[in-house]
């Protein structure tokens, strides 16, 4: 049984956890654009 499918599988988690921190970096980052639409302040 080859390890294709546990390669693949490992390599997409990697590539989940890096877009993940990535993405809580420019949330965090102060110079980030405001993505988050106004409706919390809003009501």
């Amino acid at each position: 049984m080859p390890n294709t499918w546990f390669s693949q599988y490992q390599a997409t988690m990697y590539f989940v956890l890096i877009l993940f921190t990535a993405a809580t970096l420019f949330r965090h980052s102060p110079a980030a654009p405001p993505e988050d639409p106004p409706r919390s302040r809003a009501t």
